[in-house]
């Protein structure tokens, strides 16, 4: 989100970005490492090497990709084992809450010509750049992007159901794809035509590792669609800095939330815009950031508080201290990002049951995880959590306890005591993305 120019210190962050960011791999091998590359091909494979090159194309493919947090509540299933005395008896296992970061890429293209359906890498491993016309070189061909948003996200989503079918024994009870985010990479491919024995020959060239990885026995002629960029968004950086008082904010490249050192005012960025917030932090060393939203039902019965919650989310200890009682219901959701999503939803779920009622000071905390999700995000985690809810207790199944997105008022931060340490570092060492400074 933000950054510090190391020549002339100017702090920054990204302003209006499009809907779609866009990402570029550099290419490792010029045109005559990409015929180098061939050589190598062909020779692997037996094959004379080239002789007279007819020609030389680079093109960069785009492919989406799409990632989230993939949850799902599972239905308890049953498997039956053989007894010694003959017959079989069923063993039910119990419901399962699983979490995990769904990340694939999918072509953005039908062209089936370059012999490519998936990416190949995975994005977190091999730094992206900003996509910027101005980086890519003249006679490079962008290829068009033929695919739509809509068809990659509805793709991805079946990807993921076919998965779970798979992995998993028991049905869905609900589930919830959180944080969904669409991107394009843009991959590069060298396509060498040159002469063979039995005329004219293709080998196209993996840029980035170095390698080929197909052979053609014809001229390849790309006659697909090129993206001439009108409906690109580029990453415009912007000053990063107090609304207040003019003072440089910090840097912090996923975050969301930024105090100001200078005027000791604090601030959630919103889209494009900063939004002044009263930072509440238990008095705790070390605190993570959640979102809550307050949850009622009004009928003939209100439910408002923990206590009137308590007689529908029955069998819960916490519920029954005398001290937040009268408090109010919240639905909790992190603020924070971890790479491991089952200890992040068993945690969340945790402070749903607990609703704790710590005394929060008008402070920012000392240290933590990174506040890293917005609020429309946290609602959808915050209601997925109320569904799991309703399914383990059956009084809440009833119409009058179903809530949507609209149902829910506004939200607020709040840093609660992080007791679960290896939670806390799996969240520090969370990373979306490896972008090249």
């Amino acid at each position: 989100m933000t950054n510090r120019c190391e020549y002339c210190d100017l702090v920054v962050r990204i302003g209006t970005p499009g809907r779609v960011l866009k990402y570029f791999y550099l290419s490792k091998v010029d045109e005559y490492g990409a015929r180098m590359a061939v050589d190598r091909f062909l020779k692997d494979r037996g094959l004379p090497l080239t002789g007279q090159v007819l020609n030389s194309q680079f093109f960069y493919l785009p492919f989406y990709r799409f990632r989230g947090m993939a949850l799902d509540f599972l239905e308890a299933s049953v498997e039956y084992i053989e007894m010694p005395e003959g017959g079989t008896l069923p063993i039910k296992s119990r419901r399962k809450l699983s979490g995990k970061i769904f990340d694939v890429t999918l072509p953005a293209f039908t062209n089936a010509d370059f012999g490519l359906t998936s990416l190949g890498i995975r994005p977190t491993a091999v730094p992206l750049y900003g996509f910027s016309r101005d980086e890519i070189a003249e006679n490079t061909i962008i290829v068009r992007s033929d695919i739509s948003p809509a068809q990659a996200e509805a793709s991805a989503l079946e990807l993921h159901r076919q998965n779970l079918g798979l992995y998993n024994k028991s049905s869905s009870l609900c589930s919830a794809m959180i944080g969904e985010q669409l991107s394009v990479i843009y991959f590069p491919i060298w396509a060498i035509t040159y002469r063979s024995t039995a005329g004219a020959s293709t080998v196209f060239v993996d840029a980035l590792a170095r390698r080929g990885y197909m052979m053609s026995e014809e001229e390849f002629i790309y006659r697909g669609g090129v993206s001439e960029g009108k409906n690109s968004q580029y990453v415009n950086p912007v000053r990063h800095q107090c609304p207040n008082c003019g003072a440089d904010l910090g840097v912090s490249h996923f975050s969301l939330y930024y105090p100001c050192a200078n005027c000791r005012r604090a601030f959630m960025l919103e889209g494009k815009d900063y939004r002044q917030i009263t930072p509440l932090a238990a008095d705790f060393p070390a605190c993570s950031p959640y979102w809550r939203f307050p949850l009622a039902f009004d009928g003939p019965q209100n439910y408002r508080t923990v206590k009137d919650f308590g007689l529908l989310l029955t069998g819960e200890p916490a519920y029954l201290r005398r001290e937040k009682l009268d408090n109010q219901f919240y639905l909790y959701s992190p603020a924070f990002k971890a790479t491991d999503v089952n200890r992040w939803t068993t945690a969340a779920l945790g402070i749903l049951k607990i609703q704790p009622h710590d005394r929060l000071k008008a402070e920012a905390p000392v240290e933590g995880p990174v506040l890293a999700i917005e609020e429309s995000e946290a609602k959808q985690m915050a209601l997925f959590l109320w569904q799991v809810a309703t399914l383990k207790y059956p009084r809440l199944r009833a119409p009058e306890f179903q809530i949507g997105p609209a149902g829910l008022p506004a939200g607020e931060i709040v840093w609660l005591p992080a007791q679960d340490i290896q939670l806390m570092n799996k969240s520090l060492d969370y990373r979306e993305v490896r972008l090249a400074n």
